[in-house]
């Protein structure tokens, strides 16, 4: 099917990267999730032209609002995203080595904060549980190269996938 952006119903968005584009929102909840990961985040249906710059994996900005572009189809004439709701905004740390500029020797630790407001989208999902202590363990989603052993939020980074242009990460 050829579908047609409309200007009539298309709104100016920017990426955080600064490149503008036209898309068009669709209804809040009304479009259907592609994988059972993403099934309870809130999320609006966004469709492009073919030839615009966005992609799976962008943050965008409409009315004050930020998304998630998490990559659905590529059409004969557009793109369509599914546009998920970022709902926090959480600190991102991570452990660097500091190395002795003389002795080129491993000294220490350090803690480096990489983003002090990362914008992600929580997914409460289920509690792990080891010899009868149960830990709460939530899923986030985000656009960031959140590596293994990073901490978001005052929690430890446990697993990691890509999901359609974002990255899937568990925490506890």
């Amino acid at each position: 099917m050829h579908r047609q952006i409309r200007d009539r119903f298309s709104v100016t968005l920017r990426t955080a990267a600064g490149h503008k584009f036209r898309g068009e929102f669709g209804d809040p909840g009304a479009f259907p999730r592609p994988r059972k990961e993403i099934q309870n985040l809130p999320h609006r249906a966004l469709v492009t032209g073919r030839a615009s710059v966005a992609e799976a994996g962008d943050l965008v900005r409409h009315h004050g609002v930020e998304y998630l572009l998490c990559g659905q189809h590529v059409l004969q004439g557009t793109k369509r995203f599914l546009a998920v709701e970022v709902n926090a905004h959480l600190q991102w740390k991570r452990l660097t080595e500091i190395v002795d500029p003389v002795t080129k020797m491993k000294k220490d630790d350090q803690e480096v904060v990489l983003d002090p407001a990362l914008p992600v989208t929580i997914e409460p999902q289920r509690s792990l549980e080891e010899k009868k202590f149960t830990k709460p363990q939530e899923r986030l989603f985000t656009t960031a190269d959140v590596r293994l052993g990073d901490e978001i939020g005052g929690k430890k980074v446990l697993h990691l996938d890509e999901l359609f242009g974002l990255k899937l990460v568990e925490v506890a």
